[in-house]
């Protein structure tokens, strides 16, 4: 098994050298002859430290100039990490890294944003070259067993962000779509709704899993039966945009007039924006005619939506610290032990209703 990265001589040399070019606060780097002195290292190790350096920003070489300068006016960076994600557009993954960036800005991190066209091709040490941590984002891809065995005992500190799954052994950090599924549905319920339709852009994901199961045990305990014609699976293809596939499925569920429901809980919200566009479509009046409750989690679109949906919100503050805490875990571990890594842990993020006008009793019983 191959060192973690705190334990390696060219990760010890780079944290020393961020140290001198903190106190020099510019001016010329000392020569390389000088540092493998001063640090008592090979000049492969030492390269290894200047170069993660010079991707940070932290030295540079200067225009018709051979010799290394220490930028002016540089805070050092407390952590540099990486975040890998699928290379296709994908507002969620876009709010998580957003998320991410800005807690770990405020810690002093910087980024290196890569993307993958799939997991098969992942390569942790490849991707994160120069970066001291990493972030994951993972498509609905079954995990490759290779990369699964080097989430087991990763080589640098490792979260993966909203994705939790069978056999996999990694610290991970999740809104819990369950949960939010059944505060979604309970509000409808509250409200005296009782055929409650449930949109997925795909039911092959582990969030929309957990989405279907919450949905599952809400409408349950209520006694309610014959679920599954309230199901509308878009079935959006790997790496599509969801509100096309939501559009058509939803269309079409109401054009054959098999839904049977007065309301409904959309498990993400770019596929609610289809929905609703449907629902205006075909003079649908929400919430008069249907009642439209929509996931959220970190993006904050249901606000602006027409009317405005009412939605079930995780905190962008609170996830992007989970990941926080559970990196800066990893790290104090790695420096503190002998690289046998800490059991790994899930952290899961509640969500909590926003109540709009997308929502109001069903018109049998006002």
């Amino acid at each position: 098994m191959p060192k973690g990265l705190h334990q390696t001589r060219h990760f010890e040399v780079s944290q020393q050298l961020r140290s001198l070019v903190a106190e020099l606060r510019g001016g010329d780097l000392p020569t390389k002859r000088e540092l493998m002195q001063r640090f008592d290292a090979s000049q492969a190790t030492v390269d290894q430290a200047v170069n993660r350096l010079r991707r940070e920003g932290l030295i540079y070489r200067p225009a018709g100039r051979r010799r290394l300068a220490i930028r002016q006016l540089q805070r050092p960076a407390t952590l540099r990490v990486c975040l890998l994600r699928p290379d296709w557009p994908s507002a969620v993954f876009d709010h998580i890294t957003a998320t991410v960036v800005q807690h770990g800005s405020k810690l002093g991190w910087t980024f290196e944003h890569v993307t993958y066209r799939s997991m098969a091709e992942i390569s942790l040490q490849e991707a994160a070259a120069g970066s001291s941590a990493l972030v994951l984002l993972t498509t609905a891809e079954p995990i490759p067993s290779e990369l699964n065995r080097v989430l087991c005992r990763p080589p640098m500190p490792v979260v993966v962000a909203q994705d939790s799954r069978p056999g996999l052994a990694a610290n991970t950090v999740c809104n819990d779509d369950s949960q939010m599924c059944r505060v979604g549905v309970r509000h409808l319920q509250g409200l005296g709704h009782r055929r409650i339709g449930l949109v997925l852009p795909s039911c092959s994901t582990g969030p929309m899993q957990r989405a279907m199961r919450g949905w599952r045990q809400a409408m349950e305990l209520a006694g309610e039966h014959e679920l599954d014609e309230l199901v509308v699976d878009a079935k959006t293809p790997h790496g599509h945009d969801s509100r096309d596939a939501t559009y058509r499925a939803f269309d079409r569920c109401l054009a054959e007039n098999r839904a049977g429901f007065t309301a409904v809980y959309v498990a993400s919200s770019a596929s609610a924006l289809a929905v609703m566009r449907v629902l205006w479509e075909r003079q649908v009046r929400v919430p008069e005619d249907m009642s439209v409750v929509s996931a959220d989690g970190l993006s904050g679109e249901c606000a602006y939506m027409c009317p405005p949906v009412t939605s079930v919100d995780t905190s962008s503050e609170e996830f992007g610290r989970a990941v926080a805490t559970l990196i800066d875990e990893q790290v104090q571990d790695q420096k503190a032990t002998d690289g046998t890594p800490l059991e790994p842990r899930s952290l899961w993020i509640d969500g909590h209703l926003n109540e709009r006008r997308s929502t109001c009793s069903p018109k049998s019983i006002q």
